[in-house]
């Protein structure tokens, strides 16, 4: 038969390792203390086996079995041992028996966790009471009260705060606290001393002086504040509790008699920030936390309310309770906290009991998955079909966490309403305080003198918003006032505005973007420009600032991504000194990433790649956190595409896919920063460019179409030119090149029927107006000819037949045309009767009219272009038009891409090697171009000065040496690639 002991064991073996120590007690006293209880007759008065509703009388009992002090201690923990493990049976047992057929399972949820608490307090204060009796000496110790100010049912540590009067012997008191701290901590539960050790001048205990002298200074840790309003007794004296009750913590009620509660005030502000940052704290993937996630965000809520509604009840459902009766109209929101709070109080505590004391749950873990499970199944879930219990429980977690988030915020609403009418800014936001007589003051001041009472509190909502008003006025009067002070207060009361880093960026940084956003003025931009000065001063100083810097990335990437917009170079260098730290913990290394992803490109990029940049991040700040994944981006893109015929209104399609083409812009240019070949962002580009421009005539001919039906209708016919229209590329785009920031285009129509050509107009009219918002110039050269976007075969003919010098020109525009939209029979027509007859028939004068441009171009420029990408000497023009003499010569049709340059390596092969350096030089010079236009500016002209960064996007290294590296290396490229043009130019012969 199985002694009781071994019994004990394999029963405690489902419950979490850490009662083992626990086991450990016992079996090294259960045998001494047994026998001691039968010597005494009193064995049957103690319950060692299983659980008691007797604590007190039979501790007392097991000390009066005892012999010394140190056999007291040794008995005393035993017995707790015994009954720890026995109510954590006994609260399983329970679970099992009434949760599996509970039909409200949050109502019986509240009453277990109820009792839980009720047993483990009565527990711990018994013992806590039997060890002071035994360390400390009454006689002489002053009044004291133990408070516990954390949840009752906590088994991982006991949160005390403990209060003393004078006179009597205090450090007598300190170490019998002291000496119970350590022997709870061998054979019990850890204390906790948060709240005395940074309240008073002893280390364990504090005086209601020593907290009154707190208040004084000012409200610096809302947690203290929150731990002092949820303090009940355990032990002690009750006078002197209510005696802290009357003298300090209700100071913190609303007092509708008070014309400033301070106080009041001072924690809403700490615990809407507190609330605030816990809702938006990074949360490692696969990892739930129930305390992080749901309770402490609740509870800090429930803390803020009851002093709003005068209850002085410590309990969570208690307060809830009260709260239905005081504010019957949130009801709901009441109702749906209380299902939550059992919920979550009841998996955290089975977890607590059954795995471990810890907060962080990981999913993923091996063995913690099957002890979820368990515990899912105990709490009721079961399995169906392929469904785990875990996997039920799991959606009824995220299900409870999302209305409890939607239920915060209705009701920090409200407390936002309230502080507002009761805040001392009131006067200030008003612009009540300058209407005072003889008023002198200044509003940038006397906000930031008033604040100090608010020393560490991150909620300025409120003053935000009023900043960001829309009629501008305490915006403006902000700004006027700040510039009245000197230039040494200026930065002093500038320190107080940016001095909130200290314990939350968010607040500082939304103030800063809003300043810089509606700065109009040369006062405002000057302030905007110290302030950011100043906070990037101060992260300089902040201890932890990469751990800061990666929950901003996390939970506002938009907001950092403004005040990077917004900031000088000066500042955004800076800036990014502070942004390369790495940080030191491992799961913090993908946000420095997108961090850094998102710093370098306001620091090495140029406006022409900004303006499709910022508006992508203004609508979603969320791509931040993909910008160094282009596989996500592109995926992204595909779905913004994809999804475009699924919106309601045209409108709404033409927007989207306008992102689309923004979003695909700043994916390849990101590519292309990063160094890959332009061969491969060239075609990306044209893929998208084409998709966009397709797509987006489709749209714009059915706005003209359903606009002009009516119209079209009453002619008798409906307006249809699909096999009459065409669309053509020509200039980059044409040449399947990416990166223009202007858009050449050529449209045809097959009809001279005035009526046609004026709604084809209208369709180009609106497909130019899209394109201008892309910050792309579209251009028509031939609309300078004919005074219409669209023209005729029959327009081309005339015109191109002409003998005018520049007709070359003309012709070179209609050669390296692409067609985007039309049919093949417009292009055959267009071969047949334009190209063939206006250009192929007349090669040998194209090709000496591009000869002597070519030449003439370069000896009236002489060597002032050597740094022009395009104009130079084997610059980009020389290749453009030496491929279109080819083409002329050879009779073909293929854009002037890098498979035509195949292809010319095939029809001469006597040059092969020649074309074949002329599609490297093509690669790298293109490459130079694309980079450079992305990091540095949409100009055709290198700076020598800004080279280095290109250098690094194009593998010459970072180094000093790399710019002046890649330089060289563009001037020996041009000049040997001029010598292999002028060659091909000089034997190029017409059949």
């Amino acid at each position: 038969m199985k002694d009781q002991l071994t019994r004990l064991t394999e029963r405690t073996a489902a419950l979490g390792n850490y009662n083992r120590k626990y086991l450990y007690i016992i079996s090294s006293n259960i045998d001494k203390l047994t026998a001691a209880l039968e010597q005494h007759g009193k064995r049957d008065m103690v319950h060692l086996w299983s659980y008691s509703t007797e604590i007190p009388g039979e501790m007392d009992t097991v000390l009066e079995v005892s012999t010394d002090t140190h056999e007291r201690l040794d008995f005393l923990g035993c017995y707790y041992a015994i009954q720890f493990l026995q109510i954590n049976l006994h609260m399983v047992d329970i679970v099992k028996l009434e949760l599996a057929s509970s039909s409200e399972r949050w109502r019986t949820g509240k009453r277990l966790m109820l009792e839980a608490g009720r047993m483990f307090r009565n527990l711990t204060k018994c013992y806590m009471e039997r060890l002071l009796d035994i360390f400390l000496d009454k006689k002489n110790a002053p009044e004291f009260v133990i408070l516990g100010v954390g949840t009752r049912a906590d088994q991982d540590d006991i949160d005390l705060g403990i209060v003393y009067r004078e006179p009597g012997d205090s450090d007598a008191l300190n170490r019998a606290i002291g000496r119970l701290s350590s022997e709870m901590f061998k054979k019990a539960t850890r204390l906790h001393f948060h709240l005395s050790e940074h309240v008073g001048h002893h280390n364990l205990a504090a005086t209601i002086e020593e907290y009154e002298e707190i208040l004084e200074k000012g409200i610096y840790d809302f947690v203290i504040i929150t731990e002092m309003l949820g303090a009940a007794t355990i032990l002690g004296s009750s006078s002197l509790f209510e005696e802290f009750k009357n003298r300090v913590t209700n100071c913190f009620y609303y007092n509708t008699r008070n014309k400033e509660n301070r106080y009041h005030e001072g924690y809403l502000r700490g615990i809407l920030g507190e609330i605030h940052s816990l809702l938006t704290q990074m949360k490692p993937p696969e990892t739930i936390n129930p305390k992080d996630d749901a309770l402490r965000p609740i509870k800090s809520l429930l803390s803020a309310l009851k002093l709003v509604y005068g209850i002085h009840k410590v309990n969570a459902w208690n307060i809830i309770d009260d709260l239905k009766v005081k504010n019957p109209q949130r009801e709901q929101q009441y109702n749906n906290l209380e299902q939550a709070l059992s919920f979550f109080e009841l998996f955290r505590h089975l977890y607590q009991i059954m795995v471990a004391q810890d907060e962080d749950i990981s999913l993923n873990e091996p063995g913690i998955e099957d002890m979820v499970s368990t515990i899912a199944e105990m709490i009721g879930f079961e399995k169906k079909g392929v469904v785990t219990a875990k996997d039920f429980m799991l959606v009824n977690y995220y299900e409870f966490l999302e209305r409890s988030i939607h239920d915060i915020e209705v009701l920090t609403g409200d407390l936002k309403k309230h502080l507002h009418e009761v805040s001392i800014f009131k006067p200030i936001y008003s612009g009540d305080i300058y209407k005072s007589v003889g008023y002198k003051g200044n509003l940038a001041f006397d906000f930031i003198r008033a604040s100090r009472f608010f020393k560490g509190t991150t909620y300025w909502d409120d003053f935000l918003e009023k900043l960001s008003g829309e009629n501008g006025t305490f915006y403006n009067e902000f700004i006027s006032s700040f510039n009245k002070l000197s230039v040494k207060m200026r930065r002093i009361i500038g320190l107080g505005y940016v001095a909130g880093i200290k314990y939350e960026m968010t607040s500082v940084l939304r103030f800063l973007v809003i300043l810089g956003e509606k700065a109009k003025t040369d006062e405002a931009k000057d302030t905007f420009n110290l302030l950011s000065r100043l906070l990037v001063e101060q992260m300089v100083k902040l201890p932890g600032i990469s751990t800061s810097l990666a929950q901003i990335v996390y939970a506002y990437p938009g907001l950092l991504n403004s005040f990077l917009t917004l900031i000088d170079w000066e500042t955004l260098d800076k800036f990014m000194k502070i942004a390369r730290i790495k940080p030191a913990m491992p799961e913090l290394i993908s946000f420095h990433n997108q961090l850094l992803a998102l710093g370098n490109i306001h620091y090495q990029s140029s406006q022409f790649f900004k303006r499709h940049f910022r508006p992508v991040l203004k609508k979603n700040p969320a791509f931040i956190k993909n910008l160094h994944n282009n596989d996500k981006l592109k995926e992204i893109a595909a779905g913004l595409y994809s999804d475009l015929t699924t919106l309601p209104s045209l409108r709404q399609r033409i927007e989207q896919l306008g992102d689309y083409y923004d979003l695909e812009f700043v994916r390849v240019s990101l590519l292309a920063m990063k160094g890959a070949p332009c061969e491969l962002t060239d075609a990306e580009f044209t893929e998208f460019c084409d998709n966009y421009t397709n797509t987006l005539y489709g749209f714009c001919h059915q706005d003209v179409h359903f606009c002009h039906q009516d119209v079209h209708l009453s002619l008798g016919y409906s307006m249809h030119t699909h096999d009459l229209f065409a669309l053509y590329a020509t200039g980059g785009h044409a040449r399947e090149q990416g990166f223009d920031d202007d858009y050449d285009m050529i449209v045809i129509l097959d009809s001279s029927d005035p009526d046609e050509i004026d709604y084809c107009n209208k369709i180009v009219g609106k497909m130019n107006s899209e394109i201008l918002k892309r910050g792309i110039l579209p251009h028509h050269r031939f609309a300078d000819h004919f005074g219409s976007y669209v023209v005729s075969f029959a327009q081309l003919s005339d015109h191109l037949g002409s003998q005018d010098e520049e007709i070359f020109i003309d012709q070179s525009q209609i050669l390296s045309s692409r067609m985007l939209v039309g049919s093949s029979k417009l292009e055959q027509k267009l071969q047949q009767e334009i190209i063939s007859p206006h250009i192929f028939s007349r090669g040998r004068e194209y090709i000496d009219y591009m000869v002597e441009e070519m030449r003439s171009r370069h000896t009236e420029t002489g060597g002032e272009h050597c740094n022009d990408i395009k104009e130079c000497c084997g610059g980009l023009r020389d290749i453009e038009m030496l491929l279109l003499m080819y083409k002329a010569k050879h009779r073909v049709r293929d854009p002037l891409s890098r498979k035509f340059l195949h292809r010319l390596a095939e029809l001469e092969p006597r040059y092969a090697e020649e074309f074949r350096y002329i599609e490297k030089h093509l690669n790298f010079i293109k490459n130079l171009r694309d980079i450079y236009r992305l990091k540095v500016a949409a100009h055709n002209v290198i700076n020598r000065e800004y080279l280095p960064s290109v250098a690094a996007s194009m593998g010459y290294g970072d180094d000093d040496k790399a710019g002046e590296s890649l330089y060289n290396h563009f001037l020996t490229n041009t000049e040997k690639a001029w010598k292999i043009i002028n060659q091909l130019v000089e034997n190029i012969k017409i059949k």
